[in-house]
């Protein structure tokens, strides 16, 4: 279990690492390594890669290069090294978790675990990712009692529609009528 372990922390290491990497033949060219280990963490891992994936999108979401402190505490070069590697690190992760529908349909299963932090990071995945069928059950994490995970579905709401109510914006009925209005139901 323990090698298991060790391989998704390499992997994970790598999201913002832009060095090439050939992939396939040698004809086939290569891609970044940073987007090479995040999308080999959505395939070997499947569930588990995604949900480590969607954390890490979050985390690098906050994460300021501006800080000094930061910048040491995780031992980039400099600023810009660390801006550089933040922004790689997202759009890897971004473009892996968009590239399968099981890594989709995971995050969707995620959206009503017991657990505030994966319903945290799996709404913002989603919204990272701009996926217009996680519209509804976004909606329904309005409410959800987690501060998190409710700011978490507002903003995926936000990016995915573009929409932001001056009042009431985290409120359910506000935006299903919204949503119902622009997305009409198809008839059978």
């Amino acid at each position: 279990m323990g090698g298991r372990q060790e391989r998704l922390l390499e992997l994970i290491q790598l999201l913002g690492d832009p060095t090439p990497r050939r992939v396939g033949t040698v004809d086939s060219g290569s891609i970044p390594e940073g987007r090479w280990a995040a999308l080999t963490l959505v395939e070997q891992f499947k569930a588990e890669g995604v949900i480590r994936l969607a954390g890490m999108l979050r985390a690098w979401k906050r994460f300021d290069p501006n800080s000094p402190l930061m910048v040491r505490m995780f031992g980039f070069r400099s600023r810009e090294h660390a801006k550089l590697w933040k922004h790689q690190a997202i759009f890897n992760a971004i473009h892996a978790l968009s590239a399968t529908a099981s890594s989709r349909m995971i995050l969707h299963h995620e959206l009503t675990s017991e657990d505030a932090h994966r319903r945290e990071c799996a709404a913002a995945a989603l919204g990272a990712i701009g996926d217009r069928s996680a519209v509804e059950p976004l909606i329904d994490l309005l409410k959800d009692s987690n501060v998190e995970v409710s700011d978490a579905a507002f903003s995926a709401l936000r990016r995915i529609t573009g929409k932001s109510f001056v009042f009431g914006k985290k409120d359910p009925a506000k935006w299903r009528a919204w949503w119902a209005k622009r997305n009409p139901p198809v008839a059978k």
